[in-house]
């Protein structure tokens, strides 16, 4: 269930080889090559972002588990945007 004052991430929102329909929710320059739940772990960190792991499926992707709660300090979309940025980043090396 769902908590007042959190946003959800899936790893499928930053994967490159997903469509729009399939879930991605970046622009392909934005998306990276198998995100994880670690990487999404690793970019809220990075963020300073009050977040937790959660053992849920997103339903575009069900056997893939693993959901990343965030405290909201920004919108959604925002927040996207800037977890997007970190990962790019952090995988291009």
């Amino acid at each position: 269930m769902k908590k007042r004052g959190m946003h959800y991430f899936y790893p499928a929102y930053f994967d490159k080889n997903k469509s729009r329909r399939e879930g991605r929710r970046v622009n392909l320059k934005q998306a990276i090559e198998k995100p994880s739940i670690e990487k999404l772990i690793f970019a809220a960190h990075k963020l300073n972002l009050e977040s937790k792991v959660e053992d849920k499926a997103y339903s575009r992707d069900p056997w893939q588990r693993g959901r990343l709660a965030v405290s909201i300090k920004d919108k959604k979309s925002i927040t996207l945007k800037k977890l997007a940025k970190i990962l790019k980043t952090s995988t291009k090396k």
